[in-house]
């Protein structure tokens, strides 16, 4: 399963959740959504960012583009390119 179908899935419950139960506030599957979003982003950006952990001159380059990758990601995503 996608974890965009997952986090779909659990907004649809979360929202028969609050509408049946007259929820005020998040519920626990609308709350575990926003965690699988958060998580899967820090984890988008620790993939780009991996490459640090070798001093070889090839691992140098791969830091290098690691951190220009995480940039430009970074810099899309605020400007949503």
């Amino acid at each position: 399963m996608n974890h965009s179908e997952l986090i779909q899935q659990l907004h649809e419950l979360a929202d028969w959740v609050e509408k049946h139960n007259n929820v005020h506030c998040p519920s626990v599957p609308r709350k575990a959504a926003y965690t699988i979003e958060a998580i899967e982003e820090e984890n988008h950006i620790l993939r780009l960012s991996l490459n640090k952990k070798y001093l070889s001159l090839r691992d140098i380059y791969d830091r290098y583009v690691g951190n220009v990758k995480v940039f430009i990601y970074l810099t899309r995503k605020k400007w949503k390119i």
